[in-house]
Protein backbone atom coordinates (compact mmCIF):
# COMPACT_ATOMS: atom_id res chain seq x y z
CA UNK A 1 0.00 0.00 0.00
CA UNK A 2 1.60 3.65 -0.96
CA UNK A 3 0.76 5.94 1.69
CA UNK A 4 1.61 9.51 1.63
CA UNK A 5 2.33 12.05 4.38
CA UNK A 6 0.87 15.73 4.14
CA UNK A 7 2.40 19.13 6.34
CA UNK A 8 1.43 22.09 7.30
CA UNK A 9 2.47 25.20 9.51
CA UNK A 10 0.43 24.64 12.61
CA UNK A 11 -0.84 27.38 15.58
CA UNK A 12 0.48 26.13 18.83
CA UNK A 13 3.46 26.37 21.19
CA UNK A 14 6.76 27.19 18.91
CA UNK A 15 4.99 28.42 16.21
CA UNK A 16 6.65 32.42 16.43
CA UNK A 17 7.69 32.02 13.04
CA UNK A 18 4.89 30.22 11.14
CA UNK A 19 4.48 33.58 8.81
CA UNK A 20 7.90 33.76 7.73
CA UNK A 21 7.37 29.94 5.86
CA UNK A 22 5.03 28.14 3.42
CA UNK A 23 5.20 24.35 3.13
CA UNK A 24 4.58 23.45 -1.01
CA UNK A 25 4.33 19.45 -0.75
CA UNK A 26 6.93 18.56 1.54
CA UNK A 27 8.97 21.23 0.94
CA UNK A 28 9.45 23.97 3.67
CA UNK A 29 9.99 27.45 1.78
CA UNK A 30 10.78 31.06 2.79
CA UNK A 31 7.53 33.37 2.21
CA UNK A 32 9.91 36.14 2.18
CA UNK A 33 13.72 36.52 2.05
CA UNK A 34 15.21 36.31 5.84
CA UNK A 35 17.66 38.70 6.61
CA UNK A 36 20.42 37.26 9.17
CA UNK A 37 20.53 40.49 10.63
CA UNK A 38 17.56 40.65 11.68
CA UNK A 39 17.80 37.00 13.13
CA UNK A 40 19.38 34.08 12.67
CA UNK A 41 17.51 31.12 14.58
CA UNK A 42 13.39 30.89 13.58
CA UNK A 43 11.23 28.54 15.46
CA UNK A 44 8.45 26.91 13.37
CA UNK A 45 5.40 24.10 14.40
CA UNK A 46 4.86 21.91 11.77
CA UNK A 47 2.43 19.08 11.46
CA UNK A 48 2.60 16.05 9.87
CA UNK A 49 -0.73 13.57 8.79
CA UNK A 50 -0.50 10.37 6.95
CA UNK A 51 -2.91 8.97 4.67
CA UNK A 52 -4.51 6.98 7.36
CA UNK A 53 -5.45 10.50 9.35
CA UNK A 54 -2.83 10.20 12.13
CA UNK A 55 -0.73 13.04 12.95
CA UNK A 56 2.02 14.68 14.87
CA UNK A 57 3.43 17.78 15.68
CA UNK A 58 6.83 18.79 15.90
CA UNK A 59 8.48 22.22 16.76
CA UNK A 60 11.17 22.92 14.35
CA UNK A 61 14.24 25.51 14.45
CA UNK A 62 15.65 27.07 11.03
CA UNK A 63 18.76 28.88 11.27
CA UNK A 64 19.42 31.65 8.81
CA UNK A 65 23.13 31.78 7.35
CA UNK A 66 24.95 34.90 6.87
CA UNK A 67 26.04 36.21 3.46
CA UNK A 68 27.88 39.12 2.25
CA UNK A 69 25.98 42.09 1.68
CA UNK A 70 26.91 45.37 -0.09
CA UNK A 71 27.19 48.34 1.82
CA UNK A 72 24.19 50.76 2.56
CA UNK A 73 24.16 53.75 0.21
CA UNK A 74 26.22 56.45 1.72
CA UNK A 75 24.43 59.40 3.13
CA UNK A 76 25.95 63.34 2.76
CA UNK A 77 25.22 65.48 5.69
CA UNK A 78 24.95 68.76 3.67
CA UNK A 79 25.02 69.35 -0.19
CA UNK A 80 24.72 72.75 -1.02
CA UNK A 81 28.26 75.27 -1.20
CA UNK A 82 28.15 79.21 -2.00
CA UNK A 83 29.22 80.23 -5.06
CA UNK A 84 32.21 82.73 -4.95
CA UNK A 85 33.88 80.82 -2.13
CA UNK A 86 37.15 79.39 -1.66
CA UNK A 87 38.78 76.96 -3.85
CA UNK A 88 38.96 74.58 -1.58
CA UNK A 89 36.31 73.85 0.83
CA UNK A 90 34.35 71.73 3.40
CA UNK A 91 31.30 70.59 1.34
CA UNK A 92 29.44 68.42 3.84
CA UNK A 93 30.66 64.35 5.35
CA UNK A 94 29.70 61.12 4.49
CA UNK A 95 27.88 58.64 6.50
CA UNK A 96 27.90 54.76 5.45
CA UNK A 97 27.50 51.60 7.12
CA UNK A 98 27.38 47.92 5.83
CA UNK A 99 25.20 45.19 6.96
CA UNK A 100 28.21 42.73 8.20
CA UNK A 101 29.53 46.28 9.95
CA UNK A 102 33.05 45.60 7.97
CA UNK A 103 34.94 48.73 7.09
CA UNK A 104 33.54 50.92 4.66
CA UNK A 105 35.79 52.95 2.18
CA UNK A 106 34.17 55.55 0.02
CA UNK A 107 35.75 56.59 -3.66
CA UNK A 108 34.74 59.35 -5.89
CA UNK A 109 32.87 57.48 -9.30
CA UNK A 110 35.07 57.86 -12.25
CA UNK A 111 33.88 60.78 -14.44
CA UNK A 112 31.67 60.58 -17.70
CA UNK A 113 29.40 63.00 -19.43
CA UNK A 114 26.65 63.39 -16.89
CA UNK A 115 28.77 63.72 -13.84
CA UNK A 116 31.03 66.66 -12.06
CA UNK A 117 32.93 64.40 -9.92
CA UNK A 118 36.31 66.68 -11.22
CA UNK A 119 34.84 69.84 -9.52
CA UNK A 120 35.25 67.81 -6.11
CA UNK A 121 37.63 65.24 -3.62
CA UNK A 122 37.28 62.92 -1.04
CA UNK A 123 39.47 63.03 1.95
CA UNK A 124 38.49 60.45 4.16
CA UNK A 125 34.74 61.04 4.49
CA UNK A 126 34.27 64.63 3.95
CA UNK A 127 34.15 66.25 0.57
CA UNK A 128 35.93 69.24 -0.63
CA UNK A 129 35.38 71.59 -3.25
CA UNK A 130 38.03 71.61 -5.88
CA UNK A 131 37.16 75.03 -7.14
CA UNK A 132 35.44 78.23 -7.06
CA UNK A 133 31.68 77.73 -7.86
CA UNK A 134 29.45 79.93 -10.00
CA UNK A 135 25.33 79.93 -9.43
CA UNK A 136 24.74 81.82 -12.55
CA UNK A 137 26.49 79.48 -14.91
CA UNK A 138 25.86 75.92 -13.02
CA UNK A 139 23.44 76.06 -10.37
CA UNK A 140 23.88 72.56 -9.64
CA UNK A 141 26.58 69.83 -10.09
CA UNK A 142 25.80 65.83 -9.97
CA UNK A 143 28.62 63.21 -8.06
CA UNK A 144 28.49 59.84 -7.48
CA UNK A 145 30.14 58.17 -4.42
CA UNK A 146 31.13 54.70 -4.13
CA UNK A 147 30.86 52.54 -1.05
CA UNK A 148 33.12 49.61 -1.11
CA UNK A 149 33.68 46.49 1.26
CA UNK A 150 36.73 44.77 1.67
CA UNK A 151 35.05 41.38 -0.23
CA UNK A 152 34.65 44.72 -3.06
CA UNK A 153 30.98 44.43 -2.75
CA UNK A 154 29.63 48.06 -3.63
CA UNK A 155 26.96 50.57 -3.77
CA UNK A 156 27.35 53.70 -5.25
CA UNK A 157 24.75 56.75 -4.63
CA UNK A 158 24.19 59.88 -6.55
CA UNK A 159 24.26 63.34 -5.19
CA UNK A 160 23.34 66.46 -5.95
CA UNK A 161 25.55 69.38 -5.17
CA UNK A 162 23.41 73.20 -5.41
CA UNK A 163 25.09 76.23 -5.55
CA UNK A 164 23.99 79.16 -3.68
CA UNK A 165 23.43 81.99 -4.52
CA UNK A 166 25.66 84.57 -3.20
CA UNK A 167 24.63 88.81 -3.35
CA UNK A 168 26.69 90.10 -5.56
CA UNK A 169 28.00 93.67 -5.60
CA UNK A 170 26.73 95.59 -9.14
CA UNK A 171 28.86 96.37 -12.22
CA UNK A 172 30.13 99.83 -12.62
CA UNK A 173 28.65 101.02 -15.73
CA UNK A 174 31.24 101.72 -18.24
Amino acid sequence: ENSSSSFTLTPGTGDTDNALFTIEGDELQLADPLDYETGDEYSIRVKGTDSGGLSIEKILTVYASDINEAPFPPVLSNNSIPENGKKIAVVGKFTTSDPERDRVSLTMAEDDDTLDNESFYLKGTTLYSNTVFDHDTQPELLIRVIAADPDGLTTSQDFEILITNVNEPPTALT
